[in-house]
């Protein structure tokens, strides 16, 4: 990559493989998936490398493991978010290991000792007190004497869509659909995520279609509705190509993502910790760095030398796999379905 440092990446593309503008932006958009034409070649290199990596690790599982994963390079979680994820880290990577997760107790207060400038703990449930020597938590709980503190954010458009068909690959369970900028004469690139039943998000003969992309119109319906157009009927707009599925239900709204800026960090205790909010990437690479930051600053102090998610066993992997299969068979016994993966593979298309 000498002498493209400082260039972007799709000027890298095109000028060191003579690609066509179709073909940028199909990696640009699809493959690395950036956000943004301004991204810089040695990332966008990065996010490729990693695309394909996946890729490849996907056709060199054993079978077993191929059954459990899928054989693509995205993972897709089931019920249509990340809650299968949360769950399967208070199991694997928390319980396991002597974690204690205390569920359904609100938090009132976080309990700040202004003389040492340090927080102590926090009260929850029926008013109980539980102290600790660091918080990690999001925004939505820092104390009101911090919380004036200005965020750095922006804008997100966010759709869900009902339709009574498919628009893509009918037996897949997801497949991703990108809209690069001004193809439909929008900014900024727009994801289009479609669910099957086979994620249990929706009934058969049913699909969830999910859209998003950073806000740039007055609203989120002007926003997406022309992406939403192109691949599906809206009954009540006089559409009816029969080669389109139709809607049944839409639902726009918009989201801030909020972000902590340099000032707010240094105006809240060293000892807690505050995440940002999810950005608009459909991956969550952002997240994980963050939450490893987190983890070396927090380890540093009172762990050191601590591994950052070691490779686990090879015993427990094959342990967690056979578990799934025994859940499945049971559930499969019980009410008579095919047993289905806990996360499936997922296809990628760009328009």
């Amino acid at each position: 990559m000498t002498g493209y440092e400082e260039k972007s990446f799709s000027v890298f593309l095109s000028e060191k493989f003579n690609f066509t503008q179709d073909i940028i932006d199909v990696v640009l958009y699809a493959v690395a998936s950036s956000r943004s034409e301004d991204v810089s070649a040695k990332e966008g290199m990065s996010r490729t490398s990693k695309f394909v990596r996946s890729a490849v690790k996907s056709l060199q599982q054993s079978d077993q493991q191929r059954a459990y994963h899928g054989e693509f390079a995205f993972l897709v979680n089931k019920y249509g978010g990340t809650s299968v994820l949360v769950e399967q880290f208070s199991y694997s990577g928390f319980a396991r290991y002597g974690g204690i997760n205390i569920n359904d107790r609100r938090v009132h207060n976080i309990v700040i000792d202004e003389e040492k400038k340090q927080y102590v703990g926090l009260v929850h449930g029926k008013n109980q007190y539980q102290s600790s020597d660091v918080l990690i938590t999001s925004m939505d709980y820092v104390p009101i004497q911090f919380s004036g503190t200005e965020f750095a954010w922006e804008q997100m458009s966010r759709a869900i869509v009902i339709i009574d068909g498919h628009i893509h690959q009918e037996d897949s369970p997801a497949t991703v659909t990108i809209y690069p900028p001004n193809i439909i004469e929008n900014k900024y690139p727009i994801t289009l995520l479609q669910y099957s039943p086979i994620l249990a998000v929706c009934p058969q003969n049913r699909r969830v279609l999910y859209l998003f992309t950073k806000s740039d119109k007055s609203s989120a319906k002007d926003d997406l509705m022309q992406a939403i157009k192109t691949v599906a009927n809206i009954p009540e707009d006089g559409d009816s190509d029969s080669k389109k599925p139709n809607v049944l239900f839409t639902l726009f709204y918009c989201q801030k993502a909020r972000k902590i800026t340099d000032d707010f960090t240094s105006s809240i205790p060293q000892n807690m910790y505050v995440l940002n909010d999810p950005d608009v990437t459909i991956d969550l690479d952002a997240s994980t760095k963050e939450a490893k930051d987190v983890f070396e600053k927090i380890c540093d102090k009172f762990y050191p030398n601590t591994e950052y998610l070691p490779t686990p066993n090879e015993e427990i992997i094959e342990d967690d796999l056979d578990d799934v299969k025994a859940e499945e068979n049971d559930g499969e016994e019980e009410s008579g379905q095919q047993p289905s993966n806990t996360t499936d593979s997922g296809q990628a298309t760009i328009d």
